[in-house]
């Protein structure tokens, strides 16, 4: 039997494929429908859709998921980003973003990032600005 991290990996990776999906384990089912992909949680319901339709591959993920940091750790190592606020509906689209070459996309809390800024600051100001760290930002207007 699959994990969740196995499965959401699975469903990720065939949704990129633009491939139909059947899937499950105790708590995720993976079905094709109406020419979506969906994963549901037995408890949560609907938690990410993708449209096989031959374009852009897009992901939209349930707000307020408790699979929400798994899916987006499985995403980011599939180059998908959030790419604005959530719908209507309460999900996140995540698009896929070419990561630059020499560069690596890590998915983490901002506080993470934030702690290991902070500590290694010292360092950073005696030897100029380095350019090791790239940030995606989403445009809030």
């Amino acid at each position: 039997m699959l994990s969740n991290l196995d499965l959401i990996r699975e469903f990720i990776q065939l949704s990129i494929q633009q491939k139909e999906v059947l899937l499950a384990n105790q708590t995720l089912t993976a079905q094709t429908v109406c020419g979506s992909n969906n994963l549901m949680a037995k408890t949560e319901g609907m938690i990410v859709t993708c449209k096989l339709d031959n374009t852009c591959t897009s992901f939209a993920v349930k707000a307020n998921s408790t699979y929400w940091e798994l899916l987006n750790q499985v995403l980011a190592e599939y180059n998908f980003v959030l790419t604005g606020s959530a719908d209507n509906r309460g999900f996140y689209e995540y698009q896929y973003c070419q990561v630059p070459a020499g560069y690596q996309m890590h998915c983490s809390k901002a506080v993470i990032l934030w702690r290991a800024w902070w500590k290694h600051r010292k360092h950073i100001l005696g030897r100029g600005i380095r350019l090791e760290l790239l940030i995606r930002v989403r445009h809030i207007k």
